[in-house]
């Protein structure tokens, strides 16, 4: 994890939006059992109006999937653009490279003929 860091901080604004949209969902994950009890302890008796409270429980569902879908979206991107840098900075090292592996290998031929040089 030590290593990979600094190719996380470069993308720290998708990964607080990532981290954003799941604190979210879990919040409204969390929210929506306080609601129901809400709704069975104090409406069903009819003196409360019960249908604010269930637009505040459809709500707390939109809430939920909206957060979800952004913390998997921009999870997924984090993790796409983590994996295009190391792929990235390993065929730069590979390209830089100056072991005797790779300065001492020879053209490889063509299926066309000779390469020429």
């Amino acid at each position: 994890m030590r290593r990979l860091w600094p190719i996380f901080v470069t993308h720290r604004r998708v990964m607080v939006v990532a981290v954003i949209g799941s604190v979210l969902a879990v919040l409204a994950q969390a929210a929506n059992p306080l609601v129901q009890a809400h709704i069975i302890d104090h409406s069903i008796d009819g003196h409360r109006p019960i249908l604010p409270l269930l637009l505040v429980m459809g709500g707390l569902f939109a809430l939920r999937f909206a957060a979800g879908w952004v913390r998997r979206f921009f999870g997924g991107r984090i993790s796409w653009e983590v994996d295009c840098d190391l792929r990235n900075a390993v065929y730069t090292h590979l390209q830089s490279s100056t072991s005797p592996a790779t300065t001492s290998c020879r053209p490889v031929s063509s299926p066309h003929g000779p390469t020429r040089t």
